[in-house]
């Protein structure tokens, strides 16, 4: 078993803002603040050797509090020192308020962060009723009373904790759930105000269907569609090539010209007009990464997780970057056949 006292003792000597200074910080902050507001308040300690660096650290938390925001607006956090050490995010301006359980969701997706974060607290085991078992607890290193203090406060486990966690997890693994993702394909739909059908009835989407994608390297088809705040992007991907995976040899599904595909990436701008990503299955399912036969994030690890992977590709390629335009070649597929 790896021994967390010791890990953890590792990484927050690697800090560059002490705990406990941040956790003071936070304390005293708090006092400046409405009571009323102390339960929807949270901090993130901005390490970084430079203030320039913890600058654009701000810069990153604040596009992806953006990103996962269920607001309409644009909020950006505030930093509470002069130093830029320390930073302040209101979760209620991040959710929406016509829509109670979105604070309730962000506020639970907070703290669950704060049960795995290792510069703050500490895992550690405890005998209760003869059973053992594992628990988050406040590392002593970032003064008891100050977090017993801040709890007391904001009704949070870890009302601080470090910028780049919150980054790689949100942007990770947490990213369905900070983001309000649904499970299923038709809910995702549903929340960007689309019905596909009626959408098919009226004729209103557009396609590409290449040959051979340069993201995938095999066949795809481009599915834009409009939705209440802008349009939605789906992509069709494959996992090999064979004549019912072409969707040029088969444009549309009918009369048996079933186009067979196994993942579907999606673009989608939300109500603040910056971008949902999502990853389903064929058969609507969501999924935490598109299959390495699918495609690869080769500026990664190889494996395709939202929301990282999204941005770290759609970012890059020398001028290139964005979601790149395309011809709708689906209307002249559909006439080719007579259909």
């Amino acid at each position: 078993m790896p021994n967390f006292a010791m890990i953890t003792l590792v990484l927050v000597s690697l800090m560059t803002v002490a705990p406990a200074d941040a956790a003071a910080a936070a304390a005293a902050d708090l006092n400046s603040i409405p009571f009323e507001r102390h339960v929807q308040t949270r901090y993130l300690a901005l390490p970084g050797a430079s203030r320039e660096e913890r600058l654009a650290q701000v810069k990153a938390v604040s596009f992806l509090l953006n990103s996962v925001s269920r607001s309409r607006s644009i909020v950006v956090p505030s930093i509470v020192d002069d130093d830029v050490s320390l930073m302040r995010v209101d979760l209620a301006a991040y959710s929406d308020l016509r829509v109670e359980g979105t604070y309730t969701e962000l506020f639970t997706a907070w703290e669950r962060l704060a049960k795995d974060d290792p510069y703050f607290h500490i895992r550690t085991k405890v005998v209760a009723d003869g059973n053992v078992r594992e628990v988050t607890t406040d590392g002593g290193w970032v003064g008891l009373e100050t977090a017993r203090r801040l709890r007391e406060l904001t009704g949070s486990f870890g009302a601080v904790l470090r910028a780049d966690y919150f980054v790689a997890t949100v942007g990770g693994l947490a990213y369905y759930e900070w983001a309000g993702i649904p499970e299923r394909e038709a809910d995702f739909f549903a929340q960007f105000g689309i019905d596909p059908g009626t959408i098919n009835r009226l004729a209103a989407d557009s396609a590409a269907n290449l040959v051979r994608s340069s993201v995938t390297f095999k066949p795809r088809r481009i599915i834009e569609r409009p939705g209440v705040f802008g349009t939605v992007l789906q992509t069709k991907d494959v996992d090999a090539e064979s004549p019912d995976r072409d969707p040029i040899r088969n444009p549309i599904d009918v009369q048996e010209q079933r186009f067979v595909f196994q993942a579907s990436e999606y673009f989608a701008l939300g109500a603040n007009r910056l971008w949902r990503v999502a990853l389903y299955d064929a058969a609507g399912k969501r999924q935490a990464t598109v299959p390495d036969t699918v495609a690869k994030d080769f500026a990664g690890n190889g494996i395709i997780a939202p929301l990282v992977s999204c941005l770290r590709c759609h970012e890059r390629n020398g001028g290139s970057a964005g979601l790149q335009p395309f011809r709708d070649d689906q209307t002249d597929l559909i006439a080719t056949v007579g259909l």
